[in-house]
C-alpha cells in the first residue's frame, strides 16, 4: 500500500515538473515569434516592389495571429492539472487548435517561397532568411505540441476518440 502511495506521488511530481519545463519553452517561443517578425520586416525593408511589400505585410500579420493562438493553445495544454492529464489525458481540443495553426503557417511558408521565386536574386537573401526562420518557427512550434500529448493517462484514449482528435502523420518538410 505504501509503495503504491509513494509510486502515484513520484508519478504526480513528474507531471509537475514537465509543466515547469513547458513554461520555460513558451517564454522561448515567444521570442521566437518576435525573431520572425524581425526578420520579414527586414525582407520588407529590401523589397522594392508595393504589391509584393503588401503580400508580406499580410503574412507577417497572420503569422503573428498565429502565434499568439499558438501560444495559448500551449499554454492551456500546460496549465491543465496533472492529475486531469493521469486520469483523461492531455487537451486535444487546443491540441486541434495548435494543428490547424501549423497548417496555417505552413501556407504561409509557401506563400514566400512563391513570393521568393518572384523577386530580383539582390532582394532574395532576406526573403530566404524570413522563411528560414518561420519553418524554425513551425519545426519547434511541432515540438512543443509533441511535448505536450507525451505522457501516460488511464484514460486520454477515450477523451481522444471524443473530441475527434487523431494523431499527426510524420512531419514532412515544407519546400
Amino acid at each position: 500500500m505504501k509503495k503504491s502511495i509513494f509510486t502515484l506521488t513520484l508519478i504526480v511530481s513528474g507531471l509537475l515538473a514537465m509543466g515547469a519545463v513547458a513554461a520555460k519553452n513558451d517564454k522561448a517561443q515567444a521570442a521566437s515569434l518576435k525573431e520572425v517578425q524581425m526578420h520579414l520586416e527586414k525582407a520588407q525593408e529590401k523589397i522594392k516592389d508595393p504589391k509584393v511589400d503588401q503580400e508580406i505585410e499580410v503574412i507577417k500579420n497572420e503569422s503573428s495571429e498565429s502565434g499568439e493562438l499558438v501560444d495559448q493553445s500551449l499554454q492551456k495544454m500546460a496549465s491543465r492539472s496533472a492529475v486531469i492529464k493521469l486520469i483523461a489525458g492531455p487537451d486535444y481540443k487546443n491540441a486541434g487548435q495548435v494543428r490547424s495553426e501549423i497548417m496555417h503557417l505552413e501556407n504561409q511558408v509557401r506563400q514566400l517561397t512563391r513570393i521568393e521565386a518572384k523577386l530580383p536574386a539582390a532582394e532574395q537573401p532576406a526573403m530566404q532568411t524570413a522563411i528560414a526562420s518561420l519553418r524554425g518557427e513551425l519545426t519547434a512550434i511541432q515540438f512543443r505540441l509533441a511535448t505536450a500529448l507525451q505522457g501516460f493517462s488511464l484514460f486520454g484514449w477515450v477523451s481522444r476518440f471524443l473530441s475527434g482528435y487523431t494523431l499527426p502523420v510524420t512531419v514532412t518538410p515544407t519546400p
